[in-house]
């Protein structure tokens, strides 16, 4: 017993680890997984602090102002739009479907094209990027909506979710600058 005292006495207390910028917002974003709404009707304590970080009211559509909140939580607000309005997320993509770009990268914006809107309606954060799906946290989702429903762009809660790579319109890397 002696023995393994002291051997532990002389093991070294490992440095604590620096997470970057990208990892930083993704904790964030990922330390927000389960938050649900309050009445599913785009409220709730937690959801109503994230539409106010944008100007935003209860009710209003989220997902974009969960985005920006993270990257405020994360010290990095100053990098991305202050706004809940999808679109402004991925305006001038660094990647498209159509026409490929830099490989999305942890905490890149990614867009989702609706028909029925014209446009891209719905947005989230990569968490991993591979060559044919794609781990995501986004919020005013459901975890178990299709993609292109109405409840994967208006759903219940903040979810981590896996979908093909081929779903997603466009990606936008707020951390470097487009090649």
């Amino acid at each position: 017993m002696i023995l393994l005292l002291a051997m532990g006495a002389m093991m070294a207390t490992p440095a604590p680890v620096e997470i970057g910028p990208r990892e930083k917002v993704i904790a964030v974003a990922e330390s927000l997984v389960g938050v649900t709404e309050l009445t599913g009707k785009n409220d709730g304590p937690l959801v109503e602090a994230i539409l106010a970080s944008t100007g935003n009211k209860k009710g209003d559509p989220y997902c974009a102002a969960f985005n920006y909140y993270c990257y405020r939580e994360a010290g990095l607000a100053e990098l991305v739009p202050k706004t809940a309005w999808s679109p402004s997320w991925v305006a001038q993509p660094t990647w498209t479907r159509a026409e490929g770009g830099q490989v999305p990268k942890p905490a890149d914006a990614f867009g989702i094209y609706f028909k029925s809107k014209g446009r891209v309606a719905h947005t989230g954060l990569v968490k991993t990027w591979g060559e044919s799906t794609v781990t995501t946290v986004e919020g005013n989702t459901n975890v178990d909506a299709a993609s292109g429903s109405a409840s994967d762009r208006d759903g219940g809660g903040i979810w981590s979710k896996r979908r093909l790579a081929r779903q997603i319109y466009s990606v936008k890397n707020f951390f470097e600058k487009k090649d």
